[in-house]
């Protein structure tokens, strides 16, 4: 099965890292088989030390935790694979529900966008990929909007989305797309 993809979007210091940290164990409670992945953007290829991203999302409890470059790649897992982006999530990570990967904004997919004031002054999702936004609250209409007092409404809210079977995910594209719409409003 392949996992489901979301990538935690937003700009430099906005919270992606610091809100795939806190989703790791929740969503681990939820019973989900967790990977991350890491879009290494600078070139710096830094990984699996302690304080790096990757160090810390396997600490916290990440079953497979990435990085991937344009000409490099590691993953802290049993196999390696040396594969493009889809490839390398479906056979790199074929053994969890979900992978929050952190960056690769340009690629298609679902995304979460972090927010923070004097950071962010608009989304830099796309309204087809758009699923929620975490941070502060810098859109008053916001919908799907969550922060630190409701980090495990956020975990509920990916597991209900796209992976409970009773949930149909257009339900949910409509509300995106309301809340999308109001934006360029």
């Amino acid at each position: 099965m392949k996992p489901i993809v979301i990538h935690i979007v937003g700009k430099r210091n906005s919270g992606k890292t610091r809100l795939i940290l806190k989703l790791i164990p929740l969503l681990k409670k939820l019973n989900l088989r967790i990977g991350t992945l890491k879009s290494d953007g600078g070139g710096h290829f830094d990984w699996d030390t302690k304080g790096k991203d990757t160090h810390d999302f396997y600490d916290a409890g990440s079953e497979i935790s990435g990085i991937l470059s344009d000409n490099q790649f590691a993953i802290k897992t049993e196999k390696k694979h040396e594969l493009d982006f889809d490839e390398f999530i479906f056979l790199s990570y074929k053994n969890v529900d979900l992978v929050l990967v952190e960056g690769f904004g340009s690629l298609k997919g679902n995304k979460i966008e972090t927010l923070r004031k004097g950071i962010s002054n608009k989304l830099i999702t796309s309204k087809s990929e758009f699923i929620a936004t975490f941070g502060d609250r810098i859109f008053i209409d916001s919908t799907n909007h969550f922060n630190d007092s409701d980090i495990n409404e956020l975990a509920l809210f990916i597991k209900k989305t796209f992976l409970d079977e009773t949930v149909n995910p257009l339900v949910s594209f409509e509300t995106i797309k309301d809340f999308s719409d109001s934006l360029e409003a």
